[in-house]
């Protein structure tokens, strides 16, 4: 029996995860015919059947579900394998975050990547979390950083740190004189909400309610960032998350302290398990929790 490839299985799972020889060759960056050629020669090789076409898509068998694990084990340690004597040649590596981090954090990581990489095109894109999963899913970017948890098959999902949520504010609030800060401390202290329906915020307001305090949101808006501008004028105190609220404290002269009890939000970062660019790839990874390390967030 001949034994598959590298580029069969990478196929393969790509055909599994976007259930579609057209969406799969667009992960891949290469043509559809190719990806179905790779397709027949592995089936040939395995002797049996790994997709059925139904309603439009290619269903997997029963066997390439058997097979997917495999699979994507197989392509994890290929990248990893390959990221030892992966170098030079690159052309565009494209990170995806959102737009919080643009400040200093994600700009602190190009860098880093710029300087061991000569001649390195990088592309920063600050876009929604399931933008953010998607694009690298589709292979429109390389690596992202998002939010847990990552539903999404098509990508590998790469734990970071767990950040716990922060009450920003003014250096000289009266608040800033406390360590911990808790619903019965801010009391009726006006608030700035961000958005609404997010479940971190629904864990804040039953931490005011359990203490029967109603939390006094005043104004609501759409990011950590005009958040902690809105701070900066007056306008109320914030709690976000300990990572976002990193970026603006310097810039904004403001300063945070931790709530309680406990919200956390957990980070991470994405690949395509068909990226080429692996070298670049754990570069990234490794750059990310050393700056996560340096603003004190707990790796996981």
């Amino acid at each position: 029996m001949t034994q598959p490839s590298i580029a069969q299985v990478s196929a393969f799972f790509a055909v599994y995860t976007h259930g579609s020889t057209v969406k799969a060759a667009k992960a891949l960056g290469k043509s559809q015919s190719i990806v179905s050629a790779n397709i027949s020669r592995l089936e040939d090789s395995l002797g049996g059947v790994l997709f059925e076409r139904a309603n439009g898509r290619l269903r997997p068998t029963e066997r390439a579900n058997t097979l997917a694990s495999h699979a994507r084990s197989l392509l994890e340690a290929y990248q990893t394998f390959s990221a030892q004597g992966n170098s030079g040649g690159y052309k565009r590596f494209v990170i995806a975050a959102p737009r919080s981090l643009s400040m200093t954090f994600l700009p602190g990581i190009a860098k880093n990547l710029q300087q061991k990489n000569h001649g390195l095109i990088l592309a920063l894109q600050f876009l929604p979390y399931q933008q953010i999963i998607n694009d690298v899913a589709e292979g429109i970017v390389d690596v992202g950083i998002t939010k847990l948890p990552v539903l999404d098959d098509r990508v590998l999902v790469h734990p970071v740190c767990d950040a716990p949520s922060v009450v920003v504010m003014p250096k000289d609030h009266p608040l800033a004189a406390k360590k911990l800060l808790k619903p019965a401390d801010i009391g009726q202290t006006p608030m700035i909400r961000l958005g609404s329906g997010l479940e971190y915020w629904e864990k804040i307001e039953l931490a005011f309610n359990d203490v029967g305090i109603r939390a006094n949101f005043t104004i609501e808006v759409g990011g950590v960032g005009p958040a902690c501008r809105m701070v900066r004028e007056g306008m109320g105190i914030a709690i976000v998350n300990q990572l976002m609220a990193a970026e603006y404290l310097e810039i904004l002269d403001l300063t945070y302290r931790r709530f309680s009890p406990d919200v956390i939000h957990q980070f991470a970062w994405v690949s395509s398990p068909f990226s080429e660019s692996t070298k670049l790839i754990s570069q990234f990874g490794a750059a990310l929790k050393q700056g996560m390390a340096s603003l004190g967030l707990e790796n996981t």
